[in-house]
């Protein structure tokens, strides 16, 4: 930003483009003269070196929507042409300059994280109350940063920069346990936040979609050693979000978090390494210390989503439910819960049998319920409760034992599965099964 100089009449029209928030008739007359080639190099350089002041611009504007679609209606025509974004790459740092504008972007509405710690955390997370948040501001800039990915010639580059990679590491962790519940206890909430639907889209837009992106380019047994990389630095990201949330064995009581890309980086990784690059699960994963700390997040969503079947996060409203079901959806389970299971999978194949169950059972709150006694006393659930946290705690050992996309079935198998599970429930229309 402090470096923005204009040398020709192109640098000073698009200056003054963004400035006045895209107006229609400008971006019409930029578009128009793409055809000729030299004008696409110099525009397209032109716009990159702009990039930080579209985006506080864009962060400024009161009418962020109409700005975005003018600015995607660019970039898509400059960014979806591999050539013209491997150029831009090598010549003007592209995929540098879109990670730290992204990363500065969210530094904007950082607050400290209360997960485990309330009192000692310094983790920061983004704010989804805030309007980048709430309102999407960001996805022009996740748009193209997606797009720049599709591309293996770009994809590659990024994949073997390792300052990249721990930039890119260092914003999926301003998402780890954003929008954290804490179950009410006493009165009902007299205001249910609808933080959820921004927290849901930011992890799915500008975590999970670029995650994607890169695994695409990490199927064959070529790029073993992209995937090992990234395995590495998400295992070391997370070692860092441990120490900053002052991570215990215990988990706070009455706290959850559906918001885990870090740990689903991880997963996914692992998973199509194992799955289509034919590397050994035991050389891509850490000591047991870092397996049992791996575990307790997923492993709390899961005995959450019992507790919220079993109405004790009633006092929070129907937002919780509606947290709940979204994390489990069709649309979304890809990125968010098939990910916990398969990673829950591997904990409980590497990690000490009666740990693990002892740790279920815990989670769930049930332990009292396991004894051959006539009578037992258990302080944390009431009469009605223990029988449906138990049943949800079995069920939750046969999913684990039972749930093999991730860990080995075909793409086509797994398609297929998804169909019957979808007839099962009800007949479908051609256009709802597509969805």
């Amino acid at each position: 930003m402090d470096t923005l100089k204009h040398r020709c009449f192109l640098e000073e029209l698009l200056f003054w483009t963004i400035k006045y928030e895209f107006p229609q008739k400008m971006v019409t007359f930029l578009l128009n003269m793409l055809p000729d080639q030299d004008y696409k190099i110099a525009f397209t350089k032109t716009f990159v070196q702009h990039y930080a002041f579209i985006m506080k611009t864009l962060m400024k504007s009161h009418e962020s929507d109409t700005m975005s679609n003018r600015i995607v209606h660019i970039s898509v025509q400059l960014f979806s042409n591999e050539e013209l974004a491997r150029h831009m790459t090598e010549e003007c740092q592209l995929l540098d300059i879109m990670v730290t504008v992204l990363l500065y972007m969210m530094e904007s509405c950082l607050i400290r994280c209360e997960l485990q710690d309330e009192e000692n955390s310094c983790h920061v997370v983004v704010n989804c109350g805030e309007a980048l948040l709430k309102n999407n501001t960001y996805w022009p800039l996740v748009s193209d940063f997606i797009n720049i990915l599709s591309h293996q010639s770009v994809a590659k580059r990024f994949l073997e920069d390792h300052s990249l990679l721990v930039l890119w590491m260092n914003f999926v962790s301003l998402f780890q346990g954003m929008n954290l519940n804490k179950r009410e206890l006493n009165e009902h909430v007299e205001f249910e936040s609808q933080t959820y639907y921004a927290a849901f889209a930011a992890e799915l837009e500008a975590c999970a979609q670029p995650m994607w992106g890169l695994i695409t380019h990490c199927k064959v047994k070529e790029t073993q050693e992209y995937t090992k990389t990234v395995v590495r630095y998400c295992l070391d990201t997370l070692q860092t979000w441990f120490d900053a949330i002052g991570f215990v064995d215990e988990p706070a009581p009455n706290q959850v978090t559906f918001h885990l890309p870090l740990h689903r980086y991880y997963a996914m990784f692992l998973s199509k390494a194992v799955k289509y690059q034919g590397l050994d699960l035991d050389s891509l994963l850490p000591d047991q210390e870092m397996l049992m700390k791996i575990m307790v997040h997923p492993l709390l969503i899961q005995a959450s989503l019992s507790e919220i079947h079993c109405n004790m996060w009633v006092r929070n409203g129907l937002q919780i439910k509606g947290q709940a079901m979204t994390y489990v959806q069709s649309h979304f389970c890809n990125s968010m819960i098939d990910p916990d299971i398969y990673l829950l999978q591997v904990c409980a194949s590497r990690l000490d049998p009666d740990y693990f169950i002892s740790s279920v059972f815990e989670r769930f709150k049930v332990v009292d319920l396991l004894t051959m006694a006539s009578q037992h006393q258990n302080t944390v659930l009431e009469a009605e409760q223990e029988r449906p946290m138990l049943e949800g705690a079995l069920t939750f050992l046969v999913i684990l034992s039972s749930a093999v996309s991730l860990a080995g079935m075909a793409d086509d198998e797994i398609l297929r599965a998804e169909m019957v599970s979808q007839l099962c429930m009800n007949d479908r229309t051609h256009s709802a099964l597509l969805d």
